[in-house]
């Protein structure tokens, strides 16, 4: 990182300029020395416990998206198998319609039938019951006559 070069290399410079303003006070320049060390140490610990911490929420992250799509997963199966069962409840609806209207048209064509029936019969029965009525007829003007 650019950053960290640049930043050693001010800490450097902080260090040699400390050591020559103060060569003359020793103890001076180690204790500034002393503090340079702290705060670049510091800075050290507080950049890698940065890094754990991002590191740290990324793997959250990860966690929390991998749930997301698991959940995700199993929405988009369950509309499938909803999907599925529309389908299949819808096929067998049509599949009853169908049978339904295959028995009503049937029953429709029997009744149809049994009514042409009926009126065949019926007309059979007009016709010996007009014959049986004009023989009775003739038999009775047959009967007068004599």
């Amino acid at each position: 990182m650019d950053y960290d070069n640049t930043l050693l290399a001010l800490y450097a410079a902080a260090l040699v300029a400390t050591v020559i303003v103060l060569s003359g006070l020793w103890a001076l320049a180690g204790l500034f020395i002393l503090v340079l060390m702290i705060s670049l140490l510091q800075k050290l610990h507080l950049e890698n416990r940065i890094d754990e911490e991002a590191a740290g929420r990324k793997k959250s992250m990860e966690r929390v998206l991998e749930g997301v799509d698991a959940i995700a997963k199993r929405i988009e199966d369950a509309r499938y198998d909803i999907s599925k069962s529309f389908f299949a409840i819808e096929s067998r609806v049509g599949e009853a319609r169908s049978d339904s209207l295959n028995e009503i048209d049937m029953n429709y064509r029997d009744l149809a039938r049994k009514i042409a029936e009926l009126e065949a019969r019926l007309d059979t029965a007009k016709r010996t019951y007009s014959a049986a009525l004009a023989s009775f007829d003739e038999r009775i003007q047959a009967a007068e006559e004599e």
